[in-house]
């Protein structure tokens, strides 16, 4: 109805501009701001006026403070005589014994007071029925109006049913157990409709609490807690749950636990709508079967996955029949996707993997290619690709055939084990067999280390050629050094010195060493080039040196 201070200025205003009158002898009318007027006739006392007004609007939620109720008694008794006003606004008390005292306040129903009281009292812990309040009543009714009767109060939810409130009852209490009489019998009540309820009859008795309706709750270890607000079905939040768990990498749960979780909630509140997982039966192909949490979709997309693998010709137009019809059964979120499944490699490309296709089989095929282009994809790379491969979004797909990933092994006899590593080009695994069995001292010529490639490439294929190619280095004024494939560069190289020197030709290290670079430019060399002088230490003599390609008369320049 507004402020206290509007109130006031209303009713003075009202009084300054009444004439003066010597009694109450016609009716009056009080034009109260809201549009509620207020009316005394002739013969009335203006205080039961007044009281008579506030009672009546008390139902449809309005109230008024005392002044307010002041400022009324003032605007209509002010131009008139003390004897017209005889009878003032008051607050009536009536102390009851070992439990309290009632109070009723100007412009407040005795009824409501009555009622308020009995409320209080009983959440207090005091026993009191409404048997005898009629003497309580009639107490105060001989002292003020008693406009509106102590009796239960009533609210109908379209669809629902009626919610009463008996007197001396908390309205909470009231709703709270009408609220789950209508869930038990199935009835569409959430928790909007209880609080538009509550709002309604709380307009018209005190409310001391709030409705209380606390929701159902299933801790699952290590997924989460499944929580239904009072009014929802659980098996509609089991499968919120269940699509958040999947996200969330926990995958799709067995059914037997979700019926465990069913059977929880059901238990702290009522089921009317039953957990199910939907399957729907495909003539010539089988079943397919939507999990709990499971996108509809997801379940379509894997059945024809798994059907084209299968042999089974379901195409575009039959996928999307079946989608239709299982989006009867079950709420569809998300479109049916019949793509293919894509995955990019940085630096690389991109594998593609279409529906009824095995990952690992197109995988290993998109491997050879990159191999092909002469990059390099090893066995712990092309693992963790398709593992991304066959556990991406929700509802991709699902690897049945592993990737072969192992080491393919040779066993050459004395000399020891080639291997080549997955992603691996045979001939650069054949080259660093032969580069490390020479450096172990053995020999392998062309036709050992292509007998070697024969059947690397017999088991997997080769895009690369075997660097097998004897070479020769020329020394301008000397002669030319062989260099053939599989034999050590040093050995040549020194045997070459050893023989220059002895056809007159004088190399010194310096030189010596250039050849020897030059050689290792041709040929992996596995052990240095040693120019070393010559010394021999004499007994009682001293230290006999050569410099390593200079002669001594009796001493050979050289020493292997």
């Amino acid at each position: 109805m507004g402020s206290s201070s509007r109130w006031l200025r209303v009713a003075v205003a009202w009084a300054l501009l009444a004439p003066a009158r010597a009694a109450l002898s016609t009716t009056q009318t009080l034009e109260i701001e809201g549009g509620y007027p207020l009316v005394c006739d002739r013969g009335k006392e203006p205080a039961d006026c007044i009281e008579t007004y506030a009672q009546k609007l008390r139902p449809s939620g309005i109230t008024f403070e005392r002044e307010q109720l002041d400022a009324m008694f003032e605007a209509i008794c002010l131009p008139l005589s003390s004897d017209s006003c005889a009878k003032q606004l008051t607050e009536l008390e009536l102390p009851l014994g070992g439990v309290g005292t009632i109070v009723v306040k100007a412009g407040e129903a005795p009824a409501s007071a009555v009622d308020d009281f009995l409320v209080t009292a009983r959440a207090a812990g005091h026993k009191l029925d409404v048997e005898g309040v009629g003497g309580v009543l009639q107490h105060f009714c001989s002292q003020k109006p008693c406009v509106l009767p102590l009796k239960p109060l009533r609210h109908e939810v379209e669809g629902v049913g009626a919610v009463t409130v008996a007197v001396g009852q908390e309205v909470a209490d009231a709703v709270e157990a009408w609220a789950l009489a209508a869930r038990v019998q199935g009835l569409p009540l959430g928790l909007d409709g209880v609080a538009e309820a509550a709002r309604a009859l709380c307009i018209q008795k005190k409310c001391n609490r709030g409705v209380a309706l606390p929701p159902a709750q299933v801790d699952l270890e290590g997924v989460g807690t499944v929580t239904v607000p009072f009014g929802r079905e659980p098996s509609e939040l089991i499968e919120v749950f269940a699509a958040q768990a999947y996200t969330a990498g926990h995958g799709l749960l067995p059914f037997e636990t979700h019926q465990a979780v069913m059977a929880n909630l059901c238990a702290q509140m009522p089921c009317h709508v039953p957990l199910t997982e939907k399957t729907l039966e495909i003539e010539g192909v089988g079943e397919i079967r939507v999990a709990v949490g499971q996108e509809v979709a997801d379940a379509v997309r894997t059945f024809v996955d798994n059907a084209r693998r299968a042999g089974h010709a379901v195409g575009t137009e039959g996928a999307t029949a079946i989608m239709e019809r299982l989006c009867s059964l079950k709420k569809c979120n998300v479109p049916l996707d019949l793509g293919p499944d894509t995955l990019k490699i940085e630096n690389i490309g991109t594998v593609v993997v279409g529906l009824g296709e095995e990952p690992s089989v197109k995988l290993l095929d998109w491997l050879e290619r990159v191999r092909e282009a002469g990059q390099f994809v090893g066995a712990d790379a092309a693992t963790k690709i398709l593992q991304n491969l066959c556990h991406p979004s929700p509802g991709r797909k699902v690897c049945r055939v592993p990737l072969n990933v192992a080491t393919w092994k040779l066993n050459v006899t004395g000399v020891g084990m080639l291997t080549v590593p997955f992603g691996a080009e045979p001939a650069d695994s054949v080259l660093g067999f032969v580069e490390s069995a020479v450096a172990a001292g053995h020999v392998i010529d062309v036709e050992g280390a292509s007998m070697m490639m024969e059947q690397a490439c017999q088991a997997k294929k080769c895009y690369k050629q075997l660097d097998a190619v004897d070479r020769k280095l020329e020394v301008e004024g000397v002669g030319t050094i062989p260099l053939p494939f599989g034999h050590d560069p040093t050995t040549r190289v020194t045997n070459f010195l050893h023989q220059a020197r002895q056809a007159g030709h004088r190399i010194d290290a310096t030189a010596a060493t250039q050849i020897m670079q030059g050689a290792c430019g041709m040929r992996k060399c596995h052990r240095p080039l040693d120019v070393a002088d010559f010394q021999l230490k004499v007994k009682d003599i001293g230290t006999l040196a050569v410099r390593f390609g200079e002669d001594q008369k009796g001493v050979p320049p050289f020493y292997f």
